[in-house]
């Protein structure tokens, strides 16, 4: 590996660290249930746009713009990304967060299940629910 290598990648490690503390900070790690089936979001909301440009162009996913309708604040900007997406991006910031570890690593280990339907054994399915379970806690 060469050296501007060695700085790229101590850069990107950078930048991950960066984005796991606007995450832990002004982020939520949504769990939705379908079902069966368990689907996560990663979103960040926040009035300055270029830290979710930031996110949009390391992960995917999309940013938005949402007026505030008085007292002349800026609005806010929101980045968010789902699924596979989402599963991309918390195995990246997971090392680097601390107040929203545990729930990134349990969006992550529900992801190891796969899809569930109505032929999943109920012992997956509720292997699957007692790790959920930690979700609240």
């Amino acid at each position: 590996i060469s050296v501007r290598g060695t700085v790229m990648a101590l850069d990107f490690i950078a930048i991950l660290a960066y984005l796991a503390g606007i995450l832990d900070g002004e982020g939520t790690i949504y769990l939705r249930r379908r079902g069966r089936n368990v689907d996560f979001r990663v979103a960040v909301s926040m009035t300055d746009r270029e830290p979710l440009d930031l996110f949009q162009k390391t992960f995917g996913g999309g940013v938005v713009h949402y007026d505030v309708p008085k007292g002349g604040n800026k609005g806010v900007f929101r980045w968010a990304i789902s699924s596979s997406g989402a599963e991309r991006a918390l195995s990246a910031l997971a090392p680097y967060l601390f107040i929203k570890k545990r729930k990134a690593q349990i969006a992550l280990a529900s992801r190891s299940f796969g899809r569930l339907n109505r032929w999943t054994p109920n012992d997956i399915f509720e292997r699957r629910e007692q790790l959920l379970a930690g979700w609240a806690s």
